[in-house]
C-alpha cells in the first residue's frame, strides 16, 4: 500500500474479505524465537478508510489486560511520551490505535474483529478478521 505514515509500517487490507493485517516495526519473529506468544482476543473495532477504501486508521477497543499490559510503553498517558507515534494505547480504557496511512478519512466500518497481536515484546502487528456490524456512535 502507498501512503503509509512510516516506512516502517506494512498494511494488507482484503475488503472482500474482511482481512486486515498491520506489521509494525523490524522484521518479522522468526518461527522458533524465544518471544512472547501471541495475544488472540475478540474485540470492537473501527477502521477508518479513505475515500478509495485505503485504510487510514484501525482503533481495537476493549483490549484484554494482558494485551494492555504489553502494550503498555505505547501509552503517554503512563510515560512521558509513547514509544510510537503510529501506535498509540489509551491505557485506562483499553484502546489501541494504530495510524496506517495519510489521507482523509471518508468512512468508518465499525464491528468485532478477531484480534491477533503478533509475538513479541512491544507492537509488532496486528491481524484482524473484521465483521461489520451495525454503526455506533465515535
Amino acid at each position: 500500500m502507498n501512503g503509509s505514515v512510516s516506512e516502517a509500517v506494512e498494511v494488507e487490507w482484503e475488503p472482500g474479505r474482511g482481512r486486515l493485517r498491520v506489521r509494525v516495526g523490524g522484521p518479522p519473529v522468526r518461527p522458533g524465537a524465544d518471544q512472547p506468544s501471541p495475544a488472540e482476543f475478540v474485540a470492537p473495532v473501527v477502521l477508518v478508510l479513505s475515500e478509495d477504501s485505503t485504510p487510514l486508521d484501525v482503533e481495537v477497543r476493549g483490549l484484554p489486560a494482558d494485551a494492555v499490559r504489553r502494550l503498555s510503553p505505547y501509552s503517554s498517558a503512563r510515560h512521558r511520551a509513547p514509544a510510537s507515534d503510529v501506535v498509540s494505547l489509551d491505557y485506562e480504557a483499553g484502546w489501541l490505535w494504530v495510524r496506517l496511512a495519510e489521507g482523509r478519512a471518508a468512512r468508518r466500518l465499525h464491528g468485532t474483529a478477531g484480534v491477533r497481536l503478533a509475538p513479541g515484546d512491544g507492537f509488532g502487528g496486528v491481524d484482524l478478521d473484521f465483521r461489520p456490524g451495525p454503526a455506533a456512535a465515535n
